[in-house]
């Protein structure tokens, strides 16, 4: 290191000191969990740690490729991806629109809180709900279903409702989240400009 840049260095010194708390951040944060990364290659045994554990290589991730269900799974992960992307996306954009225009701001902001309130929710409670209301046998959709003549549909049992299902709850519980983020930067644009 040339004289020059000590001196630089020491010149802006209360600079590079604010720096410090978040390359600790950084380092703690990202780089210190990357030592867990090695149990992929490890016969891992939680009594023996993870670098007592014997070295295997490859050998987990040939064993997970070699599954029989691994290219099913990997195709429905996929699938649900593509189908948040697709579904997801334009949702909290198009709520975040519609409540901009709401000139009644008693009525906009009773609004915000009905569409962000779900945000708060557990997914273990979303789950719970979704069991009880779409169950078989007491599930309240299923009941609906047999006071019309029909057959009960085992709705979280079959793929096809199932991956919409999952979609539709991701979009009822995190869109109210996305929606305000989104309705902050409406609202600083001029409206001129529109």
């Amino acid at each position: 290191m040339s004289a020059a840049s000590r001196r630089y260095i020491w010149r802006n010194r209360y600079l590079y000191l604010l720096m410090v708390p978040a390359i600790v951040f950084f380092f703690i944060f990202n780089y210190v969990p990357m030592y867990g990364l090695i149990i992929a290659f490890r016969d891992f045994r939680f009594s023996l740690g993870i670098m007592g554990s014997p070295w295997v290589g490859l050998d987990n991730f040939r064993h997970l490729f070699g599954l029989p269900r691994f290219y099913q799974v990997l195709a429905n992960s996929l699938l649900l991806s593509f189908m948040r992307l697709a579904f997801f996306f334009p949702v909290p954009i198009i709520l975040s629109l519609a409540l901009n225009e709401i000139p009644f701001l008693r009525f906009k902001k009773t609004m915000q809180t009905a569409i962000y309130l779900p945000y708060f929710i557990s997914w273990v409670v979303i789950g719970g709900i979704l069991v009880n209301m779409l169950s078989p046998s007491w599930g309240i959709v299923n009941m609906g279903i047999r006071s019309l003549g029909g057959e009960p549909i085992f709705f979280l049992g079959t793929d096809r409702y199932f991956r919409w299902i999952v979609t539709l709850s991701l979009i009822w519980k995190n869109a109210g989240w996305d929606t305000i983020i989104y309705l902050a930067s409406i609202t600083s644009i001029n409206p001129e400009l529109y």
